[in-house]
């Protein structure tokens, strides 16, 4: 079982899609990400399965949020350098976004709260309306 220190191993930073590409070197439908995470990370390549629910032309200037110190994961020809994050769907991958804009390169937060550990975030799906997630760690 994962503990809240494991958790607290991960950088996840929002990002914005500068760039994206198919992807058809992929064993599994993806696309090619170039993520901008500011002037402190800068730009990062991600391999994302997102295809069921995203359009290439609808990619670019999303803001996504994505996990930055995983090791570089080798997709066929290309370097996925980050894990940008999403839910399994009925539908497929729907990214997970957030209410608002913000800087690039901001840290996803928590919040304690006695002994409980609140990690919430907002998703959106396809048609736009929002469902809230939120996942309760000891």
């Amino acid at each position: 079982m994962a503990t809240f220190d494991d958790f607290q191993k991960l950088d996840m930073r929002v990002g914005e899609i500068a760039r994206a590409e198919a992807f058809p070197k992929a064993r599994k439908p993806a696309y090619k990400l170039w993520v901008d995470f500011g002037e402190e990370i800068g730009i990062k390549q991600s391999s994302a399965q997102i295809t069921d629910c995203y359009g290439l032309d609808e990619l670019v200037g999303k803001q996504v949020l994505g996990v930055i110190n995983f090791p570089t994961m080798k997709v066929a020809d290309f370097s996925s350098e980050v894990l940008v994050m999403g839910v399994y769907s009925d539908q497929g991958v729907v990214l997970i976004e957030h209410q608002q804009k913000v800087k690039k390169g901001d840290r996803l937060g928590y919040f304690q709260r006695t002994q409980m550990i609140y990690f919430i975030c907002v998703l959106f799906n396809k048609k736009k309306t929002h469902l809230q997630l939120v996942i309760l760690c000891n």
